[in-house]
């Protein structure tokens, strides 16, 4: 492939950092800037002039895209324009900049003019990375740089007029910044996620109609954690100062307590709803969940990590829980309600050295008397660590390890407790199960 032209002689003025560029029908270029500026030349790459319709300064040109009448271009805080061909010597084209605004209307729900408001609050702090129009020219197609798809409903001959122009998300507005907390509800069809980008999204799902987006709630701060009861009626979630109690009421989330928790990025509920442990730090704490008292042992919090926690995983029974974390220790707690509820520990933890463990899960069949636990770490390796009872404390011991060669970063288990999906995380590679 030879190179035709690689030098664009342009005006001086014009910005020199070419973002977009688009092939007219006619074999003509068009290269738009940073600051909002298009160029036109020729099919050799020759400059030819800089379109007076640009939208300049405050307009960074991103992508473009041609339709029949003339050509589309998106660029930085949702902004769009398009460009109609205009029959006159001196005027190449005329520029339309669509309008971002909210449904309108007395059919239009509460519901919806949230999301509405939450679509326009997003495309103004987003840049397009990439515009299409459907066949018929009647829906554009948006991508953002903040992993959104949306759908504009514009009449492109009657732009002038409002009632032709709606924005909407094209399946339902997906988390634009790092998911860091995920769960799954044991009793109804229900999945909750949270993520750096302040939103705490509730969904349903099932074998039909696939996933659907039913909560999409704001929070002043980001959210690290979440855990969700078993009802499917409870949310538990965890923030840097403090974790938040909330109610699912019609397809809203209501805060309705405040425990301050520092720093809190790993939450459980026990299977029966009335006990979850969250994680601060390198301890942890239990509470009550419908009386929110602390369940506390002689020395106060949960404490033997001497590291960050990362993972906890309830005993089937609710008598007790695993934890793990990047002190490179496994431990086995026991709840004793006959001591008011207080805590001991069995044993010693399991420790394995220069191994920081990532996620642990832990089950017991009817046949055994003390649960066996499965741990991933760093190295690759799947541990099946066992509580053998040595005297009157229980201890763990490495009893198998599982060769993967893949870094694993989740363990969960089927319901029936014969399976187990494993999270692979690799460097510069996507996650896979």
């Amino acid at each position: 492939m030879k190179i035709i032209h690689s030098n664009l002689k342009k005006d001086n003025h014009v910005s020199n950092n070419f973002s977009a560029h688009l092939w007219l029908p006619e074999g003509r270029l068009l290269v738009g800037t940073d600051q909002g500026e298009i160029m036109l030349c020729e099919q050799s790459g020759e400059y030819k002039l800089l379109l007076p319709e640009s939208p300049g300064e405050g307009f960074n040109i991103m992508c473009m895209r041609t339709f029949s009448k003339g050509f589309i271009i998106g660029g930085d805080q949702g902004q769009i324009m398009v460009f109609e061909k205009y029959n006159e010597p001196k005027i190449l084209y005329t520029g339309t900049k669509l309008p971002l605004q909210s449904a309108q209307g007395a059919n239009v729900t509460d519901e919806q003019k949230r999301n509405q408001n939450f679509l326009m609050k997003m495309l103004l702090q987003s840049k397009i990375t990439s515009i299409d129009l459907s066949s018929s020219e009647d829906t554009i197609l948006l991508t953002t740089d903040n992993n959104q798809i949306i759908k504009v409903n514009a009449n492109l001959e009657r732009l002038s007029e409002p009632d032709f122009l709606s924005y909407d998300f094209l399946i339902f507005p997906f988390h634009s910044r790092q998911v860091c907390g995920l769960d799954i509800c044991l009793k109804k069809q229900l999945v909750a996620t949270c993520s750096l980008d302040k939103t705490i999204k509730v969904w349903s799902h099932s074998t039909t109609n696939g996933f659907n987006l039913d909560i999409n709630h704001e929070e002043e701060h980001q959210a690290y954690a979440l855990a969700f009861h078993p009802s499917g009626f409870h949310l538990v979630v965890g923030f840097n100062q403090h974790i938040s109690l909330m109610n699912i009421f019609q397809n809203t989330l209501h805060k309705y307590k405040q425990i301050e928790v520092k720093g809190c990025k790993e939450i459980q509920f026990s299977h029966g709803g009335h006990l979850f442990a969250c994680q601060s730090s390198s301890s942890i704490l239990v509470y009550n969940f419908y009386t929110w008292d602390k369940i506390k042992n002689n020395d106060g919090e949960f404490k033997k990590h001497s590291a960050y926690i990362r993972s906890i995983c309830w005993l089937e029974d609710d008598s007790g829980f695993v934890s793990s974390g990047y002190d490179e220790n496994v431990c086995l707690w026991k709840l004793n309600p006959e001591r008011g509820e207080s805590q001991l520990m069995y044993g010693k933890p399991f420790s394995d050295k220069s191994i920081d463990f990532t996620h642990v899960q832990v089950t017991k069949s009817d046949s055994d008397k003390f649960p066996t636990i499965y741990a991933c770490g760093a190295d690759k390796v799947i541990r099946e660590i066992e509580a053998r009872q040595d005297g009157n404390t229980i201890e763990l011991h490495n009893k198998l390890k599982y060769e993967e060669h893949v870094q694993l970063s989740k363990l969960a288990f089927t319901s029936n407790r014969k399976y187990f999906f494993c999270g692979k995380i690799e460097k510069d590679m996507p996650g896979s199960v």
